[in-house]
């Protein structure tokens, strides 16, 4: 019986220390098991802070952003241009960021029942086969799936976003192209203006060359006026050739006469004469723009108004054209530029000649400085 007992108290001590050694070993992977949960439990909540609690909505009414004009450029004006009409399947609720985010700190508790609780007896429930239930409302899992679709639905909203922003770099692709053709013919028509210069500029030695013509026809008119004074003082001294001097005068009166067309039919096609003796009484302000500017011979070209103009000339355009000068400035800051002569006006163009006066210049005369008085 002493054998008995004391082998069954060395088998309970042995018993006794492999409870404990397990004991131990349990001990440690409880505190395994509870820091991974934990853990885990603490990164899932995080991670549900970036998860938006609802999907974005796409608009009941489109902001109404101006299209993209795809027709063809022409020196028309078109009041309706053909657009491409891209805004119509563009998401925008793709760039809605005020959404809510999900907090799962709110449902700690929840994370933390793996089993589904009876309310009143607050036990696991069992379904038909005895098993406990770990799923449906209030419970990890509930929690977790809501997570899941969430997820779900914002990985599908990350998908739409990336096709959206292929479509967006298709039609910003396709805007540079038609950005860079419409360059390369304005670089073309920018050419044309070039040439358009120049010719404007032999345009303006042209008439530079008729007024020389002018000058040329002032003397020969004078030294016509001068012969007939001549000859009809012969007249007078010579009573004996009044009728050779009579035949004579009206052939000369003929070509004075040819001669006053010549100069009407100049003077109509050039502008209007000048009579540097009369001055014009104008009403201060702007007068006009410069449109050309001629540095060799020291010279501009002016878009006149037609107020200007009916100013000076009225109702009766044959008007000599009177002394006048007038100022320019720079349009923008409206610095003094210099004082300008008017030498010539071309009424049915409405432009004028005038000299720059070189004494009063402060800066540079250029293209699209007003001009006033």
């Amino acid at each position: 019986m002493g054998k008995t007992l004391r082998v069954f108290t060395i088998l309970l001590l042995l018993l006794s220390i492999g409870a404990l050694v397990l004991g131990v070993l349990l001990f440690n992977k409880r505190e395994l098991l509870k820091g991974r949960t934990q853990l885990l439990e603490e990164y899932v909540i995080k991670l549900g802070s970036t998860l938006e609690t609802e999907k974005a909505e796409a608009l009941e009414e489109l902001p109404g952003d101006p299209e993209r004009d795809v027709g063809a450029v022409t020196d028309q004006v078109v009041e309706d241009p053909e657009t491409a009409n891209f805004w119509d399947t563009y998401k925008y609720h793709l760039e809605d960021t005020e959404q809510d985010l999900l907090d799962l700190n709110k449902k700690r508790r929840e994370m933390m029942q793996y089993f589904q609780l009876d309310p009143i007896t607050q036990k696991p429930k069992k379904d038909q086969y005895g098993q406990k239930i770990i799923k449906g409302e209030r419970t990890m899992h509930a929690v977790l799936e809501d997570a899941l679709l969430k997820a779900e639905d914002q990985y599908n909203l990350l998908n739409e976003t990336r096709e959206q922003l292929r479509v967006l770099r298709e039609e910003l692709i396709a805007t540079i192209r038609d950005l860079n053709s419409q360059k390369g013919e304005l670089r073309q028509k920018l050419q044309q203006i070039t040439q358009l210069s120049q010719q404007i500029m032999g345009l303006e030695q042209q008439i530079e060359g008729l007024r020389s013509d002018i000058a040329l026809l002032k003397e020969e008119k004078q030294a016509l006026r001068d012969d007939v004074a001549e000859r009809d003082r012969q007249i007078q001294l010579r009573d004996k050739e009044i009728a050779e001097q009579k035949t004579a005068i009206k052939r000369l009166e003929q070509i004075i006469n040819d001669m006053k067309t010549r100069m009407l039919d100049k003077g109509s096609s050039s502008g209007v004469a000048v009579d540097t003796s009369a001055i014009a009484f104008i009403e201060p302000g702007d007068k006009g723009k410069i449109i050309a500017v001629n540095k060799e011979w020291n010279f501009a070209i002016i878009k006149v108004t037609p107020a200007f103009i009916n100013e000076i000339w009225g109702e009766d355009p044959t008007r000599a054209l009177p002394h006048i000068e007038l100022v320019a400035r720079r349009a923008d800051s409206g610095d003094f530029v210099t004082k300008l002569k008017i030498t010539q006006v071309k009424l049915d163009e409405g432009l004028a000649v005038a000299d720059i006066l070189v004494a009063w210049q402060q800066m540079p005369l250029k293209i699209g400085d007003v001009v006033f008085h």
